[in-house]
């Protein structure tokens, strides 16, 4: 396995998770050292746009060399058969976290799974770099987006959902909705069909795994109004 990667630079924070799932990765094996690759390139390209100060640059300097003597290793398959393999190996995560999920086994690991997966996903858009500006997009670049979508906005509903199970169970949530010496069972009707996002109080606080959905609590009401963030989509509907 690879060394860990050195400290990345507040300002290139939004490729972290890349950075963190190839180092886990490493070169152990010729598939995982291929993926990992792919991870670093992708980071290194949404890096570009961020490095602004001298370490966010030093950093992204050294992550350059780092992908560029990663290339002869690589190029024994050809970019075809790299995008399979990252592909695949998306998939794979995706089916795991979803099969837990649908088994009513869903966790904070869950959500964790998801994340990882919309991670792997957003990888493979370079892949389709070439495809920018035609329309309409290839079946397979409309597929990987909407599980992309669909596996943020599960990880969120997720932990929400823990978060809103905690709070109902908590004291707090008794004393909130009663007083004096009032009983559960006096609570109105109004106030017990109180909607549930009305429940969640402050988000959640999410551990370094889970990152890269911060962007999406904000909507947990459109989660809410959407099963659960559950897609409408002929393509995800069978997942």
């Amino acid at each position: 396995m690879t060394k860990a990667s050195p400290r990345i630079p507040p300002e290139l924070h939004s490729i972290n998770a890349f950075i963190r799932h190839a180092d886990k990765l490493g070169n152990d094996d010729p598939e995982s050292r291929i993926v990992a690759h792919y991870c670093r390139m992708h980071a290194a390209q949404e890096g570009m746009l961020y490095a602004t100060s001298d370490e966010g640059k030093q950093y992204l300097s050294e992550l350059l060399d780092e992908v560029e003597s990663e290339m002869d290793a690589v190029s024994i398959i050809t970019p075809e058969e790299s995008y399979i393999l990252c592909r695949n190996h998306a998939d794979r995560i995706f089916e795991k976290a979803d099969a837990e999920d649908k088994k009513g086994n869903s966790g904070e690991k869950t959500a964790e799974i998801f994340d990882t997966a919309a991670t792997f996903y957003e990888v493979l858009a370079q892949f389709h770099a070439g495809d920018v500006g035609e329309e309409p997009k290839n079946t397979d670049q409309m597929e990987e987006e909407l599980k992309l979508e669909y596996c943020r906005k599960r990880a969120v509903a997720i932990l929400n959902e823990i978060e809103e199970q905690e709070r109902l169970q908590s004291n707090d949530f008794i004393k909130e909705y009663t007083s004096g010496d009032a009983s559960v069972s006096s609570l109105s009707s109004s106030d017990a069909g109180i909607r549930d996002h009305d429940l969640r109080g402050p988000p959640p606080s999410f551990p370094p795994e889970l990152d890269t959905i911060k962007p999406f609590v904000s909507r947990a009401q459109y989660l809410d109004d959407n099963d659960n963030g559950c897609l409408e989509s002929p393509i995800i509907a069978h997942y």
